[in-house]
This record gives C-alpha cells, structure tokens and sequence, in this order.
C-alpha cells in the first residue's frame, strides 16, 4: 500500500514538474515574440527615420540646385536673350554644310559644318575663355583664327547659294553663316569692366610704352666696356633723365639736381678787448658774468666727480658720461643760440672719381680705365679724360711721387 501511494506521488509530482516546465516555456516563448516585435519595431522606426533624413537631405539638394539654377539665370537674362540669335543661325548654316557636304562627299560629306562652322565656334569659344579666366593674356590671335574661319564658312555658303538659287540666295546663306558668331563675340567676349577699370589699364598701357621708348633710348646711348679677351659689357649712365624727341627719334637728356644755395649766417658782432659790453644789472633774467661763471665751475667739477667715480667701478665704460651730467647744467645754456650747420655742396660724379683715382694712385694701385668707369658709372669719354689728367705719360714712379707729395 505504501509502495502504491509513493507511486502516485511521485506521478504526481511528476505532472506538477511537467506543468512547471511547460509555464516556464511558455513565458520564455512569449518573451522571445515581445523581444522580437520591440526589435521589428525599432528596425522600422530607424528605417522610417533613414528615408525621412534622406527625403529631407534630397529636398535641401533640390532646393539648393533650384536656387542656383535661379540665381545663374538671373545673373545672365541679358546672356539668355541673346540665345535664340546666336543658335537659330548657327542651326541653319550646320544642317545646308551638312546638305552640300553629302552633295560632294557622298558618305564624309555630312561631317563639313565641322569645318565651315565648328572651327569657326571652336575660336570664339577659346576667346570668351580666354577673356574672363585670364585677362592679361592677349587674344588676337585667336579673333583672327574667328576672322579666317568666318571668312571660309561664308564662301562655302555662298557657293552653296550660288549653285543652288542663284547669288542673292548665296548672299543670304553667307550672312546667315556668320551672324551667330558675330553676336556671340558682341554680347560674350569683351571683358566687362567699369570706367575707372579701363582708364587705369589705359595709363598702364600708356606707362608701358613710355618705358618701353625710354629703355630703347638708353640702349642707343650705351657704351661699351670691353674686356681684356675682347668681350663687351653694356654700360648705362644711371641717373634721372626725360624723354625728348630729336629729329623724329627719341632720345634721354640728364636732368641734374639744381644747386641749393648756402644761407649767409648773420654776421656776428665784432668786440675788442678794449670795448666789452657789459650787461645791465636791471635786465630781467639776464645772469650776470660772475654768475655764469661759478655755474660752470660748479658744473666741471660734478662732471670731474663723476667721471673718477665711473672710472673706479667700471673701467670698461669709463668714457661714457651719464645723463644726469646734462641735467645738472645751469639754465643759460638753454638760451645759448643753436649752432647751425652749413649743408656741403654734392659732389659730382667726376668729382669723386677724381678723388677716388688720386688715392687709388698714391696706394700704387691706381684704377684703370675701365675700373674707374664702372666703379664711378662714367662715360668712356668722361673716364679717359680724367685718366689722362692725373696719370700723364711719364715715369711711373716719379708720378706716384708726385701724387704722393701732393696728397
């Protein structure tokens, strides 16, 4: 009997361990679908999101190109009216060069407006490039390449008139030809620059070629140092000139600096010992003699002080006096009149070259010819003359001494 009820407990608790595991199983199996739908849900949202994000970054690019595209065609209405003109009659001359090329050619025929009308373009188009990327470069050369290729594109039409309709039809399909390039180069290839702009490059041109005559002008007014081994070297003479025409040639005349004229210093009044003025002794802030005096004994001997003093401590800056010198000295000093240097005449150029020849002469290295024209910038003729004048032509040692004892 015992046997029996342990066998149905343990069937039971057998069950009981069955319904457990299978509860368990079924909670992990619903939490496992909630995991899966939380997971489906956020895989959506993210991808909800990356299409939003997308949408709105293609909206801001659509947005963006719309209002470029709005802004280009603002900026160039003008450009935009002139559209129909320039492609309307380049239409026509390319489709009759393609009918009276296949006329001639039977299969390359159709590849003649590359020719008549596509070298014709190819050359504005290399203008108006070349005109507003790089405006300094020059241009006529490629509007006369326009001025050839328009030239043969208007006999090819013109001859395809004339054979098909007679002269006025040549005339009209010649003109047609061409009227498109022209308003191209009309509306697209001169610059686009203010008034001021181009008066500023016309004083520029002006300046260049200004240059230009004066440097051609020095050129025909060097002369030429020429070497032991028989090499020549340009020599100009440097210095402010003007240009001035003289028989249809310009030419370069110095301009030399006007002398200023030395001031005269007023005359100082001359005293004998016997006449000595002596100040008045009721002149308000005149000091007398004797005052004058002690101030300036009184002076000296701070600056004597001082001086041994500095010498004591440091020898190396002995000489060196200190401010406070200056601000000891006594208050008539300051009413002591300025000194006023004379300014010295400038000195030439042969001048110094003269100068420079003589000391070079009483070294025993004189300068020679040559030398003397490069170092001084002379003329050949100017460095000659003063060679000959101080080195004549005698014995050279007598000469040095002779330069020597003058010196």
């Amino acid at each position: 009997m015992t046997e029996h009820l342990s066998y149905r407990e343990e069937a039971r608790l057998d069950r009981a361990e069955r319904a457990r595991l299978e509860l368990e199983r079924a909670d992990h199996r619903a939490e496992l679908r909630m995991a899966e739908r939380r997971a489906t849900a956020e895989f959506r949202r993210e991808q909800a999101e990356a299409k939003a994000e997308a949408r709105e970054r293609a909206r801001a690019a659509r947005s963006a190109r719309f209002s470029a595209l709005l802004a280009w065609l603002t900026a160039h209405v003008t450009d935009l009216l002139f559209v129909p003109v320039i492609l309307v009659p380049a239409l026509l001359a390319w489709t009759a060069m393609a009918t009276f090329g296949a006329s001639i050619y039977p299969v390359a025929g159709y590849l003649l407006p590359a020719f008549s009308e596509g070298a014709m373009w190819a050359f504005a188009a290399a203008t108006t490039l070349t005109t507003h990327r790089h405006p300094e470069r020059p241009v006529w050369h490629l509007r006369a390449g326009i001025l050839v290729f328009a030239l043969f594109g208007m006999a090819l039409n013109f001859l395809h008139g004339f054979s098909t309709g007679g002269p006025v039809v040549g005339a009209v399909m010649a003109l047609v030809s061409v009227a498109g390039v022209v308003a191209h180069q009309l509306v697209h290839a001169g610059p686009r620059r203010s008034r001021a702009e181009r008066d500023e490059a016309r004083f520029d041109r002006a300046a260049g070629r200004r240059e230009r005559r004066a440097r051609r002008a020095a050129l025909r007014s060097t002369t030429a140092d020429m070497d032991s081994r028989g090499r020549a070297h340009l020599v100009y003479r440097s210095g402010p000139a003007s240009l001035e025409r003289h028989f249809g040639r310009t030419r370069l005349v110095p301009v030399t600096p006007e002398r200023r004229e030395i001031p005269m210093l007023p005359a100082a009044p001359v005293t004998t010992p016997d006449a000595t003025v002596q100040p008045a002794d009721d002149a308000p802030g005149v000091p007398s003699a004797d005052d004058r005096l002690t101030a300036l004994e009184t002076a000296l001997e701070r600056l004597v002080t001082v001086l041994m003093t500095t010498a004591e401590t440091t020898p190396e800056t002995a000489t060196e006096v200190p401010a406070t010198v200056h601000d000891n000295s006594p208050e008539w000093v300051d009413d002591a009149p300025a000194v006023t240097t004379i300014p010295a005449a400038p000195e030439t150029a042969e001048d110094a070259a003269l100068a420079g020849l003589k000391a070079s002469l009483a070294t025993g290295k004189p300068y020679t010819v040559n030398g003397l024209q490069s170092r001084y910038r002379l003329t050949r003729t100017e460095a000659v003359k003063l060679h000959r004048i101080v080195i004549p032509k005698a014995n050279g040692h007598d000469v040095l001494a002779g330069v020597a004892d003058e010196n």
